[in-house]
């Protein structure tokens, strides 16, 4: 198997563990942005610990932090955007709109990074795209008194993905430019800190974490450190155009573990879904 396809199914594993692990600590009602924060932080301290323990040297040189902060700014801001998103939108049509960055990725990696896409990646990337709007569920429980907001929020959906779709794009850039793989993800591991603080501060007005909500945040920062380096290691070894929409089915997991643990139902139209994303990342895999 190409190593790129091979790092691209290890994030997909940490990523759909993840949406778990934040689905489990969403429902506690706890700080959401001392929630990114804390799990930043774990993230911060295991990559430090890698680039201590593989006597790496960190080289902050000016292209790390160029497409550090850019990247960093880009995830940080996806995050929030997608949380915020989901205080009127419905969890559904939230996720969906933020797993079309697919599209954003094709986009900008044609237009940016130069990378061409085969007709086996359109296959890819429609099927994955439709396995993504199968997921999403009409919900009539929206209150009356936020439906006017909708649309906003909805745009609010669609930026969160924009920003998610040029995370992977400037890693892809940085890359490519030269830069540090170590160095890109410890800028973005700080970036993510401060802005999930800085939300807790300004946006909620509270800092309060629970033990167990300490504990899912650790937990959750050891997904995403998994989740980043492996997708990083998959951006190292293949464009951008085939890595992310392959990452981006994680939703596979995240259903599996879901079902298997009673969260939700396995309906005709999920396992459906399901099917759909197997066969996108056959697709993608076979343009290599």
């Amino acid at each position: 198997m190409h190593p790129g396809i091979l790092f691209a199914l290890v994030s997909l594993a940490f990523a759909g563990f993840l949406d778990v692990a934040y689905k489990l600590f969403a429902d506690r009602g706890e700080s959401r942005g001392c929630f990114l924060s804390a799990m930043a932080v774990v993230w911060l301290v295991m990559q430090t610990a890698v680039l201590a323990g593989t006597d790496q040297d960190l080289t902050l040189s000016r292209v790390n932090w160029l497409f550090g902060l850019a990247a960093g700014v880009a995830i940080t801001a996806s995050n929030l955007a997608f949380i915020e998103s989901m205080t009127v939108l419905n969890v559904s049509l939230s996720s969906t709109a933020y797993r079309l960055n697919t599209i954003g990725v094709m986009i900008l990696g044609v237009l940016f990074l130069g990378e061409s896409v085969s007709l086996l990646n359109y296959a890819g990337i429609g099927l994955g795209v439709a396995a993504v709007l199968l997921l999403y569920q009409r919900a009539s429980d929206l209150r009356e008194e936020v439906t006017s907001k909708a649309a906003l929020f909805l745009g609010i959906a669609v930026f969160a993905s924009a920003a998610r779709a040029s995370y992977g794009v400037l890693t892809k850039a940085g890359l490519n430019a030269g830069a540090d793989p170590t160095s890109l993800l410890l800028i973005a591991a700080l970036c993510w800190a401060v802005g999930g603080l800085v939300y807790a501060l300004v946006w909620e007005r509270k800092l309060r974490l629970t033990l167990r909500g300490l504990g899912y945040s650790v937990l959750a920062g050891l997904l995403v450190f998994g989740t980043v380096n492996s997708l990083i290691a998959a951006l190292a070894n293949a464009d951008a155009t085939l890595v992310i929409p392959i990452a981006n089915l994680s939703f596979l997991v995240a259903l599996s573990v879901g079902v298997c643990l009673r969260l939700e139902a396995l309906t005709r139209q999920k396992a459906t879904a399901m099917v759909l994303a197997v066969s996108a990342i056959w697709a993608l895999s076979a343009s290599v």
